[in-house]
């Protein structure tokens, strides 16, 4: 409990370094981390050998981009054994598992010291946004086991755990019971309960606050959510299972603010892909700057993210980012070889009134699927003006299939805009260019 406490005070002390303090500070952890990698960690070694570099090479934040790239598939085919730091035990290790939303599920270590860094670094997020002692804390998604500390039973800081595997019709009701003032969700699973209960928010619970993270906040569910709670305020977070909390909103909403003293962020351009330029949109690869147990360094955590250049007004020089719109592996891939981004389409269907939720599934390299959620329907007009929309979009013939769905398919836990061909749309066969508006 005291060295929660202490770890807390520190990251919130961090909060009022000056620009050149925070990144001295960045660079003196890269270069610790990057020794104890090399000198511990069996992947790391060999990967920094096999391009010539020596810790002593990397001595500031402009040095990194002299280490190689890591993906999630190279760290899976080294083997538990070569990336954690020689002398763990990855029974004492508390152990982290991606949900495998975007392919197999892949588990991190670390120690009860660095996952205890994390919780405080999630909870300086919240402290931030307003969070108070008597708050009642919700967090509607994947279930954690957790045993109740000693604040929680001087009935401060409050936390109650609704967990994914109940019925909705169970969530609804614990959520009801719940009463939060603070509500941590995923934004479909907090759309797929407010259309089983048929209402808004306001009418499940009234919470001041509403943390969501790791998909897209949309309109319609802005309006489910705002409807009878004008005062409501959201707060948009990012994070991941392997790096913990990213990036978070802060009271002035600017944007979201990187958590640089304990990681490094990166926005890599996307090679290959089609993007608006003025967008300036890259993927995210991360260095986890505590990370001792199973070092992350640059670390391809491949969401597609922008850097944001204007400061924030609420005093804070923690870098600006925008909120992740995608993965940089959720490109089209077209007939001719081209790759445009999603976004290309998504920005397109969401200017569509009536269309409230929407999902683009690529078939084969000439065909698409775009299953939309419309209670009132969809005109034939509007059907084809978006229609031509898309195809303008994408630059080439494509067949387009333009369904009305009442669901979507899902992967995992999170409902995602856009699904790509499981198996290689290279072995497609080819079919007759056109739209297939039926």
């Amino acid at each position: 409990m005291i060295r929660k406490l202490v770890q807390l005070q520190q990251l919130r002390r961090n909060l009022t370094l000056s620009a050149p303090e925070l990144r001295a500070l960045q660079e003196r952890k890269l270069r610790a981390v990057v020794e104890h990698a090399y000198a511990n960690v069996p992947y790391y070694r060999d990967r920094f050998d096999s391009t010539g570099i020596r810790p002593g090479d990397i001595r500031s934040l402009d040095d990194l981009r002299h280490l190689p790239i890591t993906s999630k598939a190279d760290l899976r085919a080294a083997g538990r054994d070569a990336v954690l730091a020689r002398g763990q035990d990855p029974k004492a290790l508390v152990a982290a598992q991606t949900s495998g939303s975007t392919g197999e599920p892949f588990t991190v270590y670390m120690s009860r010291a660095e996952f205890g860094l994390r919780k405080m670094a999630q909870r300086r997020a919240l402290l931030v946004n307003g969070w108070r002692p008597r708050d009642r804390m919700t967090a509607l998604g994947p279930y954690r086991s957790s045993s109740y500390t000693l604040h929680q039973r001087l009935g401060l800081y409050r936390l109650h755990r609704i967990p994914l595997h109940l019925p909705v019709d169970r969530q609804i009701a614990e959520l009801r019971a719940s009463a939060p003032t603070i509500l941590l969700t995923y934004p479909s699973v907090l759309t797929a309960v407010l259309e089983r209960a048929g209402g808004r928010l306001a009418d499940l619970c009234r919470p001041r606050m509403l943390v969501t993270g790791a998909e897209c906040f949309d309109a319609a569910l802005a309006e489910r959510c705002f409807d009878g709670l004008p005062a409501l305020k959201h707060v948009n977070v990012y994070g991941s299972v392997e790096t913990g909390r990213i990036a978070w909103q802060c009271q002035a909403q600017t944007g979201l603010h990187v958590s640089a003293d304990t990681l490094i962020l990166e926005i890599r351009p996307l090679e290959g892909a089609i993007l608006d330029p003025e967008m300036a949109l890259g993927e995210t690869v991360i260095t986890m700057l505590n990370s001792r147990s199973m070092p992350l360094i640059r670390y391809r955590l491949g969401d597609l993210a922008r850097l944001l250049a204007t400061p924030c007004s609420c005093g804070l020089h923690f870098p600006l980012m925008s909120a992740p719109v995608g993965r940089a592996s959720d490109v089209i891939r077209l007939p001719s070889g081209r790759a445009v981004s999603p976004l290309a389409l998504s920005t397109g269907i969401r200017t569509f009134p009536g269309i409230q939720r929407f999902q683009i599934v690529q078939r084969a390299r000439d065909h698409l699927q775009i299953d939309l959620m419309a209670p009132g329907g969809l005109s034939e007009p509007d059907r084809l003006a978006l229609a031509r929309l898309l195809q303008t979009r994408l630059g080439e013939p494509v067949r387009l299939n333009l369904r009305l769905v009442d669901r979507f398919e899902t992967s995992g836990i999170k409902t995602r805009d856009f699904l790509p061909e499981p198996s290689p749309v290279e072995a497609a066969p080819a079919a007759p260019p056109g739209n297939d508006n039926g």
